[in-house]
């Protein structure tokens, strides 16, 4: 242990002078598995002097593809240098990026000479790229066999049926926006995604395929997720597809997140595969895994990317503390829910890991870990830390809330939560709950997946409960 600590020193040491004068680079230094078209991301803070930037001050080779030509250019920004390389990679070959001086910043400093390098990934076979397509679906499946829900069930509701109001006392104002998808195999009339007002009359309905997270975003448009594009489309007040956003660098679209900022940007959520031996970690463990990870990218209103973090980067596979390791396909982060904080950094619920991160947006590296095997907080208040969560927010107040769903509580059961943070002492309070009471006295409701929590402007809270577990058609 000590020598592999000294190793890792050493390793640090070594790269520290070739890239600290940046603040940001993709993919990161010393980094593996990469994909072989990932592009270059350059990012030192400061305003660069764009007359400084020469191709000719870089230079990018692969240790089986040799020398890259790229194209080059400083986003929108004005920090942020992105190189493309023109052909891809090979698979299963170092890279190296070297940088000579020459470019300057707004300010006439000159950027010293520096290098980094990383490795991408090996060629996968077609079976291994046809389990990657189905890994989704086999976890889920594998999910619901303790549950009594029915795949194959034909769901033949209509949109009258799909919801009924049972309390309308005084709500908030405003008109409800969600998708819908059956818990069945078969096709629906429900799948889509829908604006109703708070008596249940229709707005607006549109049927498609896997739909996921219609609401306004934060730029005045609507957003929500394509699930026969695997996209992202943007809608306008018509709720007409006026834009399209997908993974950069090969990676494919995850639901669960899609945020367009008023300043133009744009954050999504993707899935990496890999196929990994985790026998490394324990014998007992799969030597050949199926394994899924979290990418969050982030895009400037010219659709360029310009931060993207890797969870495979900065999480190890066994954090997943409630996965079965041993199984041949893992999804071992499960990133649901994103949310840009009040000081610009990035929030992040991983509902796997039992874990809320806050993620710097500048340098990529955690500020801190709440929950999991890696928490870094003391819960007062709180006997029951959150578990398989969704979606955490910051409320106006300085609070945050989230969804726990409950999954690894005794006996399972589902909550909406506020918190208070101290960021700097890493405390969390809770000082608000809500769970829904069950038809048995002192017992309370239990929703396995999805769900959320939304702070109105009158101080009402709505909670979407997510999936149930005991009905046919959840």
């Amino acid at each position: 242990m000590k020598a592999l600590l000294i190793f890792f020193c050493i390793f640090f040491a070594t790269l520290k002078p070739a890239f600290s004068q940046f603040e940001y680079v993709s993919p990161k230094p010393g980094s593996t598995m990469i994909n072989v078209g990932h592009n270059i991301i350059i990012r030192e803070g400061n305003l660069i002097d764009a007359s400084s930037i020469h191709k000719n001050l870089f230079t990018i080779e692969g240790t089986k593809s040799g020398l890259h030509d790229f194209n080059l250019r400083l986003a929108k920004d004005g920090k942020t240098i992105l190189l493309t390389p023109i052909i891809n990679f090979e698979y299963d070959e170092e890279v190296s990026v070297q940088f000579s001086a020459g470019i300057t910043t707004k300010e006439g400093r000159v950027l010293q000479d520096f290098s980094f390098s990383f490795k991408t990934h090996r060629e996968y076979s077609s079976q291994e790229r046809e389990a990657f397509k189905n890994l989704k679906a086999i976890l889920q499946e594998q999910e619901l066999q303790n549950y009594p829900v029915d795949s194959s069930e034909s769901d033949v509701r209509d949109f009258s049926d799909m919801f009924s109001i049972t309390v309308n006392s005084n709500p908030a104002k405003g008109d409800i926006f969600f998708d819908a998808f059956s818990g069945s195999s078969l096709p629906s009339e429900l799948t889509g995604y829908h604006v109703i007002t708070n008596s249940g009359d229709s707005v607006f309905s549109r049927e498609l395929q896997d739909p996921f997270n219609f609401l306004m975003q934060k730029n005045g448009y609507f957003g929500v997720y394509n699930g026969e594009k695997l996209r992202y489309d943007v809608l306008d007040s018509n709720f007409n597809v006026i834009d399209k956003y997908y993974p950069a660098n090969g990676y494919e679209a995850d639901p669960h997140e899609f945020q367009l900022l008023a300043d133009g940007h744009a954050f999504i959520i993707a899935d990496e595969y890999q196929i990994l031996d985790l026998t490394v970690y324990d014998p007992d463990y799969s030597n050949h895994a199926t394994v899924m990870g979290t990418v969050i990218q982030e895009f400037d209103s010219n659709h360029d990317l310009v931060f993207e973090w890797r969870s495979f980067d900065h999480i190890a596979v066994p954090e997943a503390l409630h996965t079965n390791l041993s199984f041949t396909y893992i999804d071992y982060v499960h990133t649901n829910a994103i949310e840009i904080d009040d000081d610009g950094n990035i929030l992040a619920s991983h509902r796997h890991l039992d874990q809320v991160t806050k993620i710097d947006r500048n340098t990529g590296e955690f500020i801190w870990r709440m929950g999991g095997v890696e928490n870094e907080f003391t819960f007062i208040n709180e006997p029951e830390p959150f578990t398989y969560q969704h979606d955490i927010r910051r409320l106006q107040n300085g609070n945050v809330t989230l969804y726990d769903n409950g999954n690894y509580h005794s006996p399972p059961h589902s909550s909406a939560k506020e918190y208070i943070l101290d960021e700097v002492n890493k405390t969390a309070t809770l000082v608000w709950k809500y769970s829904h009471p069950g038809a048995q006295a002192g017992t309370n409701l239990y929703y396995l997946a999805m769900g959320s929590v939304q702070r109105l402007d009158n101080g009402n809270t709505f909670i979407n409960w997510g999936w149930r577990t005991n009905t046919s058609n959840p």
